[in-house]
């Protein structure tokens, strides 16, 4: 098979080797890759550059990464059930569901509302195009 390794999907990845120990190998490995690859570097306050945008995660996300992975949870799976139940119970609210996109919620939160066809909606003259396009579809007056 070329060397490839094939896992049956729904197999406990802990099965894979006695004692668990090929899950073992790779966080030890993914430590030693996260601490070469992210080394730790002091805050200096008006001197350490703080970026506008990228990842900001630790060994246990990293972990929890390459658990979903091994066990091909490439979708919604235990992780995000999860985060949605405790976000819901965090901000006190009955349920909350995960999306992919900013585009995706708009259109969760649009249809959630009910509006009936009569609604007009004001909106800016700038907008993404998903957006406008879903307020035309839902047959919502579109108002500039």
């Amino acid at each position: 098979m070329g060397g490839r390794i094939l896992i049956p999907i729904g197999l406990p990845i802990e099965t894979l080797a006695v004692g668990g120990t090929y899950i073992d190998t790779i966080f030890s490995l993914a430590d030693e890759y996260y601490e070469a690859a992210f080394p730790k570097r002091d805050f200096i306050p008006g001197v350490t550059q703080i970026p506008v945008s990228g990842s900001v995660f630790d060994k246990d996300e990293l972990h929890a990464l390459l658990e979903a992975s091994l066990k091909m949870w490439l979708t919604a799976g235990p992780y995000a059930r999860r985060f949605e139940k405790e976000f819901a119970q965090f901000y006190g609210l009955n349920h909350a569901s995960l999306v992919n996109s900013g585009s995706s919620a708009n259109l969760l939160a649009l249809t959630s509302l009910n509006w009936n066809q009569e609604r007009r909606l004001l909106q800016l003259r700038l907008v993404f195009l998903q957006w406008s396009t879903q307020l035309y579809r839902m047959g919502l007056c579109l108002c500039s």
